[in-house]
């Protein structure tokens, strides 16, 4: 794409080479020269913006496409994960085990900054679990599920489930 015509920089506006170069080129017109050409500018400006407008309101829309295909992904698979762990159980020592490795992995900077995001977003979800294990002093076996406070990401994903019905 050709570089602009018009710049705007900081309040101030300035004009390519090429406006000076066709008003010199008019110069038959006198002082209708430049104003000739920066009207010239003004419209090739107009249809480059209407056409970048366009491009950006395509790109818009398969954008929105791929966020609302990654939104069904992770709906799906959250929904997947809850089932399995409904049917899955955990002890008290494994969940200790477990929370104590994602402080662990939280604070390591020897792994990646997605794995420490994670293991920080996991810490509060067994955090809660422990204490209402500790609280309610029930069996040894806990169902997984209800050891996975999922509170924000379950309210997330039915906003999200909603918006695709």
């Amino acid at each position: 794409m050709p570089a602009e015509l018009i710049r705007y920089d900081q309040g101030r506006v300035s004009m390519h080479p090429a406006v000076g170069n066709i008003a010199t080129a008019l110069s038959p017109l006198a002082t209708a020269a430049n104003i000739v050409s920066q009207i010239g500018a003004c419209i090739v400006e107009i249809n480059r913006f209407r056409l970048e407008a366009r491009y950006l309101a395509g790109q818009r829309e398969v954008s929105l496409e791929i966020v609302k295909n990654r939104q069904r992904a992770i709906v799906q698979l959250f929904d997947a994960e809850k089932r399995a762990s409904m049917q899955t159980h955990v002890d008290r020592r494994g969940l200790m085990a477990g929370y104590h490795q994602m402080i662990s992995n939280s604070c390591d900077m020897r792994v990646s900054e997605e794995q420490r995001t994670l293991a920080m977003t996991i810490i509060p979800v067994l955090s809660s679990q422990i204490v209402q294990d500790r609280a309610t002093a029930g069996d040894n076996l806990i169902r997984l599920c209800d050891s996975l406070a999922l509170g924000q990401a379950e309210i997330e994903v039915a906003a999200w489930r909603a918006l695709d019905r």
